[in-house]
């Protein structure tokens, strides 16, 4: 199991940011569709 929430991390300046947390594991096609453009 999978230690609290995912992140989706962009790495900025050699530095990671985080651009989105959730509880569940997102598919492929939603970090795509919403969690990419968005950021």
């Amino acid at each position: 199991c999978y230690p609290g929430p995912w992140k989706v991390l962009r790495k900025v300046n050699g530095k990671y940011v985080t651009l989105h947390t959730q509880v569940s594991m997102p598919t492929l096609k939603e970090v795509a569709l919403d969690i990419l453009p968005s950021a």
